[in-house]
């Protein structure tokens, strides 16, 4: 993480939520005094492995 006196364009959040959204997943934030958590959540992918 960085420091928070270092400015930044604040678009890391918004491009990992259009990922995660593209994924079909959802993502979360939740803050307290101490900490933020992120959760994200996928959906189970099931590849389909063939013999070449």
């Amino acid at each position: 993480s960085r420091p928070t006196d270092k400015g930044g364009a604040g678009l890391g959040l918004a491009i990992a939520k259009e990922i995660v959204a593209a994924h079909g997943g959802t993502i979360t934030a939740e803050s307290n005094q101490e900490y933020t958590r992120f959760t994200v959540i996928l959906p189970d992918f099931k590849a389909e492995i063939r013999e070449a």
